[in-house]
């Protein structure tokens, strides 16, 4: 029977990476903290289902977003991003947003260069 104990720590602690659990509390404290995270209701719901469908690969290049008359503007940080990001994820997305988000109406998604005129 110990030895049925000791393969299950074993588990237990490969699966855990290493890593401590952290308190839910704490997760949120962070998430909400994130100035990407803030504003209204529909920011925050489009960069969740952002963050969920490309995770850091997308998201860590993001830093804002607007919607006008149907227009999702994704902000990123220069040319080089926009151009991946538009070719990587463009349609993808908008798919995604008009399958999770039909309300919102959007019927184009942009990735503009931060700071530019949009």
């Amino acid at each position: 029977m110990a030895t049925g104990n000791k393969g299950l720590k074993w588990i237990q602690r490969n699966l855990a990476g290493g890593r401590q659990p952290e308190r839910l509390g704490e997760i949120a404290a962070g998430v909400l903290a994130d100035r990407r995270w803030g504003g209204p209701a529909w920011r925050r719901r489009v960069l969740a289902v952002l963050c969920e469908l490309g995770g850091e690969a997308l998201m860590g290049r993001v830093s804002g977003a607007s919607l006008r008359r149907g227009v999702l503007c994704l902000e990123v940080a220069d040319a080089a991003a926009l151009y991946d990001l538009r070719i990587r994820w463009e349609q993808c997305l908008l798919g995604v947003i008009q399958a999770e988000m039909p309300g919102a109406g959007v019927h184009t998604i942009r990735f503009v260069v931060r700071g530019s005129e949009h």
